[in-house]
């Protein structure tokens, strides 16, 4: 389960597995614009932060963590690409996230749950309330 669900911390690595979540989410959300990214980059974390994508460049980068990137937060900030609103606050996060569970649950189901057990992976609690506005 855990190959699955992290790659190693290794661009060409990431830029393959980002290329197989893009056509994945192509194919899930039928307006996904790909050419939204237009550089992904990766870099060692920074205070915990795991990933960012930056509107005004089009550069989505992906922050290690003992040597691994989560799957959840590549899918999670290549969706944030195509959000129509720069906004990070609660009520776009909470949408982002049930969009990247709901990716992971037609697409990698074994990450779903190892988003709980798996330290370097651990959702960020506040994340999965943002999203239970978009269940109701």
């Amino acid at each position: 389960m855990t190959e699955l669900c992290v790659v190693k911390c290794d661009e060409n690595e990431v830029k393959k597995k980002s290329k197989e979540i893009v056509e994945g989410l192509k194919e899930i959300y039928d307006n996904f614009n790909e050419s939204l990214i237009k550089e992904i980059r990766v870099e060692e974390s920074v205070f915990g932060i795991r990933g960012s994508y930056d509107y005004n460049s089009k550069i989505l980068t992906l922050y290690c963590i003992n040597c691994v990137i989560c799957v959840e937060t590549i899918v999670h900030e290549i969706i944030h690409s195509n959000s129509y609103k720069q906004a990070r606050d609660m009520y776009f996060e909470g949408l982002t996230e049930f969009l990247t569970l709901y990716y992971l649950k037609k697409r990698i189901r074994a990450c779903l749950d190892h988003r709980f057990i798996d330290e370097i992976c651990r959702i960020n609690k506040e994340y999965e309330i943002y999203a239970t506005f978009w269940v109701i």
